[in-house]
């Protein structure tokens, strides 16, 4: 569903009250967002659920890891 250049990359977060600032999971994703987009300013960003992912992956019809 994605061409040579697409990643996926996985973030596992600590627990909130773990955190070094008190913030709520919407600021952290646009923080992150931004952080990401000046890092890579070529990139497209985008985030979402691992399993989200893997529905629109199966929602496709692709239901291999190679497909041409």
């Amino acid at each position: 569903t994605a061409d040579v250049n697409y990643m996926e990359v996985l973030v596992e977060l600590k627990p909130q009250e773990q955190w070094p600032a008190k913030i709520g999971y919407a600021e952290l994703s646009h923080e992150m967002s931004e952080t990401l987009k000046a890092a890579l300013p070529t990139s497209v960003v985008s985030q979402a659920q691992p399993i989200q992912l893997r529905v629109e992956e199966l929602i496709s019809g692709v239901r291999a890891p190679l497909a041409l």
